[in-house]
């Protein structure tokens, strides 16, 4: 916690100032501000809402907050008309549920009593619980909400992608493995078109011939490696962090500059596949994927 919000003596006067305990305050009244009163319906009929913020306004209506001032309970009431109201009223008692128990954790750590005063008698102590009881029902019972967002279960998914259900075969592993080489492999001819000011089809062709994508097994540590090498564009981290280990990743704007140059200039440049989910392929036929960091373009797959 940071020093600066210390309650500490402060001012002529010789008050005591708490910043960390006015801080939180101020962001529970804050995210508690759903009074229908803000956004009276009058408002809303003379001006004309957007509506993406309309939803805002309908909630508001929909919500009740009962305080009781002797046990500190907080009581959020709401009685909502449609699915779309349900769901950000009941994301709005989240909001303030994880104000509540921030400031709760913020009290068990005592980080309102830090600090310098002259009555170690006088200290500040937060009442409020972790979280409101909630009464968040349709208006009688005219519809049924159901949280619609698709949840899937990463292991089962994964499971899914990486085996023979979705892709037929084991050998579809090799194809995804062939294609990412031969895609890094057209990446650089493209590069090195670009960059040839005399380019044409014979430089295309010679281009062709200089590079190579190999396939082998190897037998290495009591494992059986499949090797592929590429003499391709090879692969940095954050490639390898934001889009082959992602996916259905979005096509790499370098890789859409490159087309667009490549389409100006008359040049060939065709990609097979883009990175993501032929990835998880591998795992069809391997336990195991390694990348080796000093080579360009190389990909090991290995089975135990």
């Amino acid at each position: 916690m940071q020093q600066k919000f210390d309650l500490r003596i402060a001012g002529p006067g010789g008050k005591l100032v708490n910043l960390r305990y006015l801080a939180a305050l101020l962001r529970v009244a804050d995210v508690l501000k759903f009074d229908p009163e803000r956004t009276p319906p009058v408002i809303f009929r003379l001006r004309n809402i957007g509506p993406k913020s309309r939803i805002f306004w309908y909630k508001d209506q929909a919500i009740v907050l009962a305080i009781n001032h002797e046990s500190r309970n907080l009581l959020f009431t709401a009685r909502t008309r449609n699915a779309w109201v349900h769901k950000a009223v009941i994301e709005t008692a989240d909001a303030v549920d994880v104000e509540l128990q921030n400031c709760a954790a913020i009290e068990q750590q005592g980080g309102f009593a830090r600090g310098v005063k002259l009555d170690p008698k006088r200290s500040y102590h937060w009442p409020w619980p972790t979280k409101m009881a909630r009464d968040i029902k349709p208006v009688d019972d005219t519809f049924v909400y159901v949280n619609g967002a698709f949840r899937p279960e990463p292991h089962r998914v994964i499971a899914l992608l990486a085996g023979t259900r979705l892709y037929g075969t084991p050998l579809a592993a090799l194809r995804e493995l062939l294609q990412n080489a031969f895609d890094a492999v057209r990446e650089q001819i493209a590069h090195q078109s670009l960059a040839d000011p005399a380019y044409s089809d014979a430089t295309l062709e010679a281009l062709g011939l200089l590079h190579r994508v190999d396939l082998l097994s190897e037998g290495y540590d009591g494992r059986t490696w499949l090797i592929c090498r590429d003499t391709g564009v090879g692969m940095t981290r954050t490639l390898i962090e934001r889009h082959l280990l992602v996916s259905g990743s979005q096509p790499r704007p370098e890789v859409l500059q490159l087309q667009r140059r490549c389409r100006a200039s008359r040049i060939r440049f065709e990609r097979s596949g883009e990175f993501g989910i032929g990835v998880l392929s591998y795992f069809m036929i391997a336990d195991k994927v390694s990348i080796p960091r000093q080579s360009r373009g190389l990909y090991d797959v290995s089975r135990s």
